[in-house]
């Protein structure tokens, strides 16, 4: 079966669009098949899923768009490891990136008012954008699963760890 008719079959079975399943099969894609970060007015719009059974939903008593979510993400993960050709991302001649290429291809990434973030745990970093400026954190020890930004304090940044949740400034600066 074609990565088409795949999209079109979980559109169906979710009661979702055929747009909300690519938008899910990207973001499982950057996170590796273990986490997802998404934005779709289908899926409650912005959200996260973890691997293991965590998901966050915009509309967060919406117990039942939470099993949707949980269900596509499962669905899209079986199917994924099922033919991994099939769900290959299209070659990039010009990747255009904020964070040290060095660093290599982020399990998570995502961006809120003037903050971006990109985490890289095969490396141990943690890339951080704030109003242009760049800095790169050292995550040794710790492993992220998720990421929090608390309003109206932007540089405010919380990243949910096995340890708890762990402030940015507690990360140390690395020499990348």
């Amino acid at each position: 079966m074609d990565k088409t008719q795949i999209f079109n079959n979980l559109a169906q079975k979710y009661g979702i669009s055929v747009e909300a399943v690519q938008e899910m099969a990207g973001a499982l894609q950057r996170g590796n098949l273990t986490m997802a970060q998404f934005s779709h007015p289908d899926l409650g719009g912005m959200g996260q899923w973890m691997q293991g059974g965590m998901t966050m939903v915009g509309d967060m008593f919406n117990n039942q768009l939470k099993y949707t979510v949980d269900g596509l993400c499962n669905d899209l993960v079986w199917e994924m490891n099922q033919n991994p050709t099939t769900f290959a991302p299209p070659p990039s001649n010009h990747p255009v990136t904020w964070y040290p290429a060095n660093l290599g291809v982020p399990s998570a990434s995502g961006s809120q008012n003037s903050t971006q973030y990109a985490y890289f745990p095969h490396v141990n970093r943690l890339a951080v954008q704030m109003n242009g400026v760049t800095n790169i954190y050292d995550t040794t020890g710790y492993t992220i699963y998720g990421f929090g930004q608390q309003q109206p304090n932007v540089t405010f940044l919380t990243f949910s760890t096995q340890v708890g949740l762990v402030q940015l400034n507690q990360f140390p600066l690395a020499n990348i």
